[in-house]
This record gives structure tokens, C-alpha cells and sequence, in this order.
């Protein structure tokens, strides 16, 4: 696969060199031209950093409880001043379990420097003494730019100390499943190990992001050089890090209380949604903003402050990015209509309670054929049986049909049923008359939660034609 897209890249770059070339507009190469006046403004401000790590080696095959070994090895990074007091910011996988830390200015002059802090994010501060105010940068705005701006990075790729590349932002709100907030700039600027934690300017020299990853076609990114795929921290989420860090000491992350999961088309079917946007309410934690604001499962959340909220990501960075000390709009769709409310936003405590609950009666066990499960009363058995927690309520599938709809959509025995269409489950009966309910509004599909050892999830179930 890859020898036959090089032998196309080939061949495309073939035929191009023999059409005639059509004459450059003269307006793109003026950014360019003004680069080489504009570098030698930056370069001061841009830091190489060396690290020695300790890395322990796994333990000896066929030596159970002997000591695992440790050596040390050296890492190459990048940094960039951010105060003149010598305060330098990197990534934090740069220094992570660095027992050293060296960073060598521009001028050449080295410092061995301590960390100030770690960022939940992958940021980290550092502190030299140069005895002497240092060159900083200046920070741009990573919200303004724009897909095919032209973009400028500046590191110690492989070691070889102070490089500019430059490239264009190739794409914006990169999800690369590194944390749950992730919404990187992609860039082709050529970038290699050692570029992470430098800075990616803009053609006004402004640091809109700082440099963290690239992708390589092997697993190894020291086997592999740059392939026009890397990937930056946008310069708006260092800011707000650096902002917190001055203001508090840490990051003090908003938080609502929601638990939340994504809006699928059957879901936004389900609760007559035009179209499949926001985030739909799972569980709401005891004592949090969420509950205060009688937010309840099956709200879908739209937009918080002037954020609009399109998927889970997006909703995590605007709940963490919400200062716990403001009221927040927050808008939300209930029973056919979006809701308007101001919330009072509190700190993220890290932790989450567990909602009081009530066991319904044990009834007899009924089948569900049309969705092709078996529902039965959660009795002391089937608690110990299924490990239902001691407080969920709802009825247990017990079996679901092969070739059945609840078995194309990845429902097994063991899960709860708690809601359908919103309305708590408390019997089979229950969730025959939501059914019934549902087609006769004509849905196509009904919103059901289930829960197993994972917790709560939505789940838009299809419904077969009333006979």
C-alpha cells in the first residue's frame, strides 16, 4: 500500500513537471519573502531542552520478584520562553520522569533548570536562572486561525539544535485521542522528535500553538522522519493553563455534573431533534451545578455560554474551560423544545457520587419478543448472578434473541433497563406500553438507558411497523 501511493505521488508529480506552469499570483509569495526578516525575531525566545530519564527495564523472564532494572537515557526536546525571569514552557512528556533537566538558550549559554508545574494537559513549566531578563514570545490568538494559514515551527529536531521550518495549518480541531478535551491544529510544517514543546507561530510571530506530536508510518517516530502530519496544542488552551497557573498554582477546571454521551441520528429521532447536535444527559452527579439546575437524564445539552456543544469533546472543553466562579447559560432540549438556564459553575472535585435509587417489587418475568429480549424483576439471585449494584432499579434482560434488534444493537444479559422515552422502567409491562407509545407518535426509534458495570448508557432502539 505504501510503495503503490509513493509510485503515485510519483507519477502526479510527473505529469505535472511536463504541463506548462501556470504563473504564480503574485500576492502568495509575500508572506514568504517576509519570513527571513521575520525569524531572527523569534529565534531568541526558542530554547533546546535535554533531559536524563530513568526508564525501568520489565523484570527478568523465569524471575518471579526480582527488582526490575533501571538505566538512564538521554531525550531531546524543545521549549520557548514565556517570561523574562525565566520562566519556559514545554510539553510535558518532554520532562516527564527526567531526573535532569538542561536547557540551552539560543546564545548557546546552558542552565539546569527545575519544574515549576505539570499541566493535567500536555503542558509543563520550567524555571532558569540566567541572572539576566530573557527574550519572550508573544502569544496570538489560535481561535482566528484559519485552514491554509501559513505557520512557522521552531525546535531541536534530533538534536540538531535550533531549526525553522514552515508549512500551513493543513486542519483545525484534530481529535488524536490523546485526552478527552484534544482539538490540536494539524500542520505540515516538517517537524521531527525534538520538535515537541516548541513553539508554531504565525506570520505575525505570535505563538498560536505549541508543537506535540507527529504521525509516522511506523510505530516508531524514531524510525521515521516527517511526513507532513504533525500536530500542535492549540496556543489558546497554553494560554489558559499559564493563566490559571499564575492566578491559583494549578488548573482549576470547571465542572458541571453531567454525565453525558453523544447524539446519534436514531438517538436525535428519538427525541425529535432536527438534526444530531449536543450531548445527551446519562446521569447527573448529587450536589453539583447539573443537579441544582434540575438538569435529568435524556436533556441533550446544545450549547454552554456562546459555545455551541456539537459532540462530547467539544462539551468537555467548554465545561472545563467555564470559570467555577461565573453563571453560565446553558441551553438544553426537553420534551420537544430547547430550554434556557443560568448556572452557577463549580470547581471540578475530581470525584462523582452515586444518585439514591429504589429496587421496584419483584413481578413476574415477561418476554419481549418484538425487540427480542427477556425481562425479569431484579431479585437477590439475579443481583448476585448479573453483580447488579445493590441500588439499581430496573428490570434485567436475562436474554436476548439471536438475529434479534436488541442483539444488533450489542444489548446482552446482564443489562439493566432503567428508561425508555425518558420514563422510568419499573416493569416489562412498562417498557411494552413505550413501545406502543413510540409508534403510535410515529418514532422510528425509542430512547432507551441501559446500564451495566460501565454505567448508564442511551441507546435509540428501532421499531419494527405496528402489525
Amino acid at each position: 500500500m505504501r510503495c503503490l501511493t509513493l509510485r503515485a505521488l510519483v507519477c502526479a508529480a510527473a505529469l505535472a513537471l511536463s504541463a506548462p506552469l501556470a504563473p504564480w499570483p503574485a500576492t502568495a509569495a509575500e508572506p514568504v519573502s517576509g519570513l527571513a526578516e521575520l525569524i531572527p525575531g523569534l529565534l531568541p525566545a526558542v530554547v533546546n531542552i535535554s533531559t536524563i530519564k530513568v526508564v525501568q527495564a520489565p523484570p527478568t523472564p523465569g524471575k518471579p520478584g526480582a527488582a526490575a532494572a533501571a538505566s538512564r537515557r538521554k531525550s531531546l526536546g524543545s521549549g520557548f520562553v514565556i517570561e523574562p525571569s525565566g520562566i519556559i514552557m514545554t510539553a510535558r512528556h518532554v520532562i516527564d520522569t527526567a531526573v535532569e533537566i538542561t536547557v540551552t538558550l539560543f546564545d548557546g549559554n546552558q542552565y539546569r533548570a527545575q519544574v515549576l508545574y505539570k499541566a493535567p494537559i500536555d503542558l509543563a513549566l520550567l524555571k532558569i536562572d540566567a541572572g539576566h531578563p530573557l527574550p519572550t514570545i508573544k502569544w496570538g490568538d489560535s481561535e482566528s486561525v484559519r485552514v491554509g494559514d501559513l505557520v512557522i515551527a521552531i525546535g531541536n529536531p534530533l538534536g540538531l539544535g535550533s531549526t525553522v521550518t514552515s508549512g500551513i495549518v493543513s486542519a483545525l480541531d484534530r481529535d488524536i485521542q490523546e485526552t478527552p478535551f484534544d482539538a490540536f491544529l494539524q500542520t505540515d510544517a516538517a517537524t521531527n522528535p525534538g520538535n515537541s514543546g516548541g513553539p508554531l507561530f504565525n506570520v505575525d510571530g505570535e505563538v498560536i500553538g505549541v508543537s506535540n506530536s507527529i504521525f509516522t508510518p511506523s510505530s516508531s517516530s524514531s524510525d521515521s522522519g516527517s511526513i507532513g502530519l504533525a500536530f500542535a496544542l492549540p496556543g489558546n488552551d497554553a494560554q489558559f493553563v499559564l493563566n490559571h497557573f499564575k492566578q491559583y498554582g494549578r488548573v482549576r477546571a470547571g465542572y458541571l455534573g453531567a454525565h453525558v454521551q453523544p447524539v446519534t441520528p436514531a438517538i436525535a429521532d428519538a427525541l425529535g431533534l432536527q438534526a444530531a447536535t449536543g450531548v445527551l444527559v446519562t446521569a447527573v452527579d448529587d450536589a453539583s451545578p447539573a443537579a441544582q439546575a434540575q438538569l435529568r437524564d435524556g436533556d441533550v445539552i446544545l450549547k454552554i455560554g456562546e459555545r455551541p456543544i456539537p459532540n462530547v469533546r467539544h462539551y468537555n472543553r467548554a465545561v472545563g474551560g467555564t470559570p467555577f466562579d461565573e453563571v453560565a447559560a446553558l441551553v438544553y432540549w426537553r420534551d420537544g423544545q430547547e430550554v434556557t438556564i443560568q448556572v452557577p459553575w463549580a470547581e471540578n472535585p475530581r470525584a462523582t457520587s452515586t444518585a439514591e435509587v429504589i429496587m421496584p417489587p419483584p413481578l413476574p418475568r415477561q418476554e419481549r419478543s418484538d425487540l427480542g429480549l427477556t425481562l425479569a424483576p431484579i431479585t437477590d439471585a439475579i443481583r448476585a448472578k448479573y453483580k447488579i449494584p445493590p441500588r439499581q432499579k430496573g428490570v434485567v434482560v436475562t436474554r436476548v434473541a439471536p438475529n434479534s434488534i436488541a442483539a444488533d444493537m450489542g444489548i446482552t444479559a446482564g443489562d439493566v433497563v432503567v428508561k425508555a422515552s425518558l420514563k422510568p422502567i419499573g416493569t416489562p409491562a412498562d417498557l411494552e406500553a413505550a413501545v406502543h407509545a413510540a409508534r403510535a407518535e410515529g418514532r422510528r426509534h425509542l430512547l432507551v438507558m441501559f446500564s451495566d458495570e460501565s454505567g448508564p448508557r442511551w441507546v435509540a432502539v428501532p421499531l419494527k411497523p405496528a402489525a
